[in-house]
């Protein structure tokens, strides 16, 4: 028998161990990221909400008559754009008021409201009105368009 001593295996230097030991937790943090992902639920598929009666029923008409009907309610497009200037102006007037005044922002909201309440009933008025100019062949042909595009199913929303 021997009784020679083994040689002591080499010690890795503090630095060296530093980067193996951070090597290693990096490796872990990698490998729970990947299993995390593969593990996690699916994204659920929303389907998207169907368009309104009223968006279905301006799309269905052609498109010179999507444009009359534009023309007829909101005017041309500088008077759109000086419109939209007006009530830009008005928000940030009332946001910009110091002190701010509810009253105020209220009522440019209130300006808002009406707006629009007078817009829905004109866009409703100049729709009938180009339905009532159809030919029966015209109108029975937009209702057709109509009713397949409302009971369309819609693709669900990409993510």
């Amino acid at each position: 028998m021997t009784d020679a001593k083994s040689p002591k295996p080499a010690r890795l230097s503090p630095w060296l161990r530093l980067v193996f030991g951070l090597s290693l937790a990096l490796n872990l943090a990698v490998v729970g990221l990947v299993v995390g992902v593969a593990l996690r639920d699916k994204p659920h598929k929303h389907k998207r909400p169907l368009p309104t009666i009223g968006t279905m029923m301006y799309r269905e008409l052609d498109k010179d008559q999507r444009h009359a009907l534009r023309v007829a309610v909101m005017g041309s497009r500088k008077e759109r754009d000086q419109r939209r200037a007006q009530d830009v102006a008005d928000l940030t007037r009332a946001l910009r008021q110091v002190p701010f005044q509810p009253e105020t922002m209220n009522a440019v909201l209130d300006q808002q409201v009406r707006y629009m309440d007078a817009f829905q009933l004109a866009v409703r008025a100049a729709w009938l009105e180009q339905v009532a100019r159809m030919s029966d062949t015209d109108r029975a042909a937009y209702a057709e368009r109509l009713s397949a595009a409302m009971l369309k199913p819609r693709p669900p929303k990409p993510d």
